[in-house]
C-alpha cells in the first residue's frame, strides 16, 4: 500500500496563516490582561510556541506559554501531564494542530475547565469537521473537506510548518 501526499499549505502559507490567527485571539481577548496560550504536546504544542510569540509583537497582552499531554488512547486512565502555572481565574487559549473527531480537545477542555479558567478558547490550524464529540475551534486556520480514509499531517522541518493531505492507495 503506498500513500500519496498533497501539499495544501506550505512554510510561506502557514507562517501567515498563524499569524492572522494570532490577530484574531487578540481580537477576542483584546479586553483582557493576560493569556496562558496551551499547546497540546506535540505539534499542537509547537503552533501554540508560534502563536505566543505573535503575540507577544502584536499585542500588549500579558501572554504565558505551557504545554499539556494527554493520552489520547486512555484519556481517563492516564494521568494529564499539567502546565507548571496556574490556569486558575486566567484567559487560556487551548492549541492543536489538527481537529478531527474533536475527542483530544474535548478531554484536554474538560481538564482546563477542573483547573477554574476565566475564559477558554480553542484554535487550530486545520479543522476537518469529523466531529464525533460536541467542540469546535473559535479560531481555525483552514477548513478541510475530507473523507475519513485521508490523513492531514502537518510537519516542521527548516523551511517551516507543512500541511500534507495523505490518501492511502
Amino acid at each position: 500500500m503506498t500513500t500519496e501526499r498533497s501539499l495544501i499549505l506550505h512554510a510561506r502559507q502557514v507562517e501567515q496563516t498563524l499569524l492572522r490567527m494570532s490577530q484574531e485571539i487578540y481580537e477576542q481577548h483584546f479586553e483582557c490582561k493576560d493569556i496562558v496560550v496551551l499547546g497540546i504536546k506535540g505539534m499542537g504544542e509547537q503552533i501554540a510556541q508560534v502563536i505566543y510569540h505573535n503575540l507577544e509583537k502584536i499585542s500588549p497582552l500579558h501572554c504565558e506559554w505551557a504545554t499539556i499531554q494527554l493520552d489520547k488512547k486512555n484519556p481517563f486512565t492516564a494521568p494529564v501531564w499539567s502546565p507548571a502555572i496556574s490556569l486558575k481565574k486566567k484567559n487560556v487559549v487551548l492549541v492543536d494542530d489538527v481537529i478531527h473527531s474533536g475527542k483530544t480537545l474535548i478531554h484536554a477542555s474538560h481538564f482546563v475547565c477542573q483547573q477554574d479558567p476565566a475564559r477558554l478558547s480553542m484554535v487550530t490550524l486545520v479543522n476537518r469537521e469529523h466531529r464525533l464529540f460536541p467542540v469546535g475551534p473559535n479560531v481555525v486556520g483552514i477548513t478541510l473537506s475530507t473523507n475519513l480514509k485521508e490523513h492531514v499531517a502537518v510537519e516542521y522541518n527548516d523551511a517551516g510548518f507543512q500541511v500534507f493531505l495523505e490518501n492511502q492507495k
